[in-house]
């Protein structure tokens, strides 16, 4: 059993919270906030609406030419979300906010687990405080 504080809550990424929807995903780009750390770029729009979470996940098909390795990226990038969501569900929930994500890698090499975790969970907290503030 785990000791986590998040044990009781959902870890699954169900269809429903990933953004698919081509108009939301240009809304985001155009309108978006970005949030970056090395090797990864968060794209960030919220709106008023029904409380949902959406995100997508990305990898560059010029640095990385093999499926394979893209895939690996956005599995890496879909496992440290599915386990770090729970604050912002928390904030779309009480502010009433429609928050569209999208993770962006930007790196030259392949990345490990750890990192990916390390380098979301910051990304995480910023947009956190970017639509929370003070």
């Amino acid at each position: 059993m785990s000791s986590s504080s998040n044990s009781g809550l959902n870890h699954s990424l169900k269809k429903t919270e990933r953004l698919k929807k081509k108009k939301a995903i240009e809304v985001l780009y155009e309108k978006g906030v970005a949030f970056k750390t090395p090797a990864i770029i968060v794209l960030a729009h919220a709106e008023p609406g029904t409380a949902d979470v959406k995100a997508m996940f990305t990898a560059p098909k010029k640095k990385y030419k093999k499926a394979h390795d893209r895939n690996r990226i956005k599995r890496l990038f879909r496992e440290a979300y599915r386990h770090q969501k729970f604050p912002i569900i928390e904030l779309a929930n009480n502010k009433q906010l429609q928050i569209s994500l999208a993770f962006i890698f930007t790196g030259k090499t392949l990345p490990n687990q750890a990192y990916i975790n390390q380098k979301t969970q910051i990304l995480i907290q910023d947009v956190l405080q970017y639509f929370q503030p003070k």
